[in-house]
């Protein structure tokens, strides 16, 4: 990855985790209870951030973003999102637009 995009991501205040589901849709209820997942979690520099947004995503969505077949826009509204503390940072969605694998 480039270090542009990491030094913008060492800017952002929140900690970036996938958790990559196989199978869709998925569903608030069923995400306790379901411990069939796979958890990526984004890391560059050693500096804490304090917020976390966890992104629940089906697994051939994640692969269509990695191959380039789609965009984060047009997969965003297919995920379930949890923030801790609860507080939106429009940063880290601008940064997921550059994330490639």
């Amino acid at each position: 990855m480039p270090d542009f995009k990491k030094k913008l991501y060492d800017k952002t205040k929140t900690k970036i985790e996938f958790k990559i589901w196989n199978s869709q849709p998925l569903l608030v209820k069923n995400l306790k209870n379901n411990k069939n997942l796979v958890r990526h979690e984004i890391k560059f520099s050693k500096a804490v951030k304090n917020t976390k947004l966890t992104i629940h995503i089906y697994y051939k969505l994640l692969l269509s973003i990695i191959n380039r077949s789609v965009s984060w826009n047009e997969t965003q509204n297919h995920c379930l999102y949890e923030r801790r503390p609860n507080k939106y940072e429009p940063d880290i969605v601008f940064w997921l637009n550059l994330y490639k694998f």
